[in-house]
């Protein structure tokens, strides 16, 4: 069942206590595309999903653009809450799609989980919600794959991670919820809500998370993996070298909750396109309603 878009923002709405936020610009100014904001810009960052493709649909606009980037010479890196596919073995997807990238200019919230997952091996017990093609089996044996036990907790699972939300559903939410009950933490590695496939938006990790605190006595805040989560954007620098100022890096997004509002508290300049969550055309009605101001706003890439 797809979601529709203002229950997607009502539920990102309810996560505002989760996160720290910084001051958002004053003004956001429209700008045809990435063009119109490069000036002393010396890193793009950019969302996939929603700015890059539509799911398999390649959103044609992002093509010239990278062309572009390319021929200015300006570094990018594809920044993704992708839990389905780390930096060595997502660039086929793009290159699929029509894009020339290479592995090192993409890093995925898989990448971040797992770096986290390796600093905690034998201190801890994690379950987690997976996938038919298990993106941690073969680092992470030990997690239990929450879709093998029906969405039963094991009793040995201490915490709880909302890695995959592809063929995750209703049925496996329900009986983790009941199984799930003395849980210590929850980690959230793709922190969307929902996100755009062809012309629906589709319930990702993050609508699950929401949906778990909803029905549950938890009320630990949790540990966030991705995008807006600092970690996400501090992995990008690393990956990339990059040591210059803050205020010189660009992130391209769609969502205002995820790509925009970490990367205010990053203190990055920000460009919110409307070729993913808001392709109907009410980015600013949004903006207005939550008060997440991006510093431009373009109809695509």
């Amino acid at each position: 069942m797809s979601l529709r878009l203002n229950e997607i923002v009502d539920i990102y709405e309810q996560s505002r206590p989760w996160y720290d936020e910084k001051p958002y610009p004053q003004t956001t100014k429209k700008v045809a595309g990435l063009k119109g904001c490069l000036e002393n810009v010396e890193l793009v960052l950019l969302d996939s999903y929603g700015v890059l493709c539509r799911g398999r649909e390649v959103i044609p606009q992002a093509l010239t653009a990278i062309a572009e980037l390319r021929q200015k010479g300006v570094a990018f890196c594809v920044v993704s809450n992708d839990t389905m596919n780390g930096w060595r073995t997502v660039e086929q997807k793009y290159q699929k799609l029509g894009f020339d990238f290479s592995a090192d200019e993409i890093v995925t919230s898989l990448d971040v989980t797992e770096k986290f997952l390796e600093k905690q091996q034998g201190q801890t017990s994690f379950a987690a919600t997976c996938y038919g093609n298990n993106p941690i089996a073969g680092k992470f044996p030990q997690i239990a794959d929450l879709n093998i036990t029906a969405g039963v907790l094991p009793k040995n699972a201490e915490n709880l991670m909302y890695l995959v939300g592809a063929t995750w559903d209703d049925d496996l939410q329900k009986s983790l919820i009941e199984s799930a009950q003395g849980v210590q933490d929850v980690y959230l590695a793709n922190p969307d809500v929902g996100a755009p496939s062809g012309d629906v938006f589709v319930k990702t990790p993050g609508f699950y998370a929401h949906d778990f605190y909803n029905k549950t006595n938890h009320n630990r805040p949790p540990i966030l993996l991705g995008k807006p989560a600092a970690c996400m954007f501090e992995h990008a620098l690393e990956f990339m070298g990059y040591q210059g100022k803050a205020e010189n890096v660009l992130m391209v997004g769609d969502t205002l909750h995820t790509d925009i509002l970490g990367a205010i508290n990053m203190g990055f300049q920000t460009l919110l396109v409307e070729s993913g969550l808001f392709i109907g055309g009410e980015a600013e009605h949004y903006i207005q309603k939550t008060g997440i101001k991006p510093n431009f706003m373009a109809p695509t890439l």
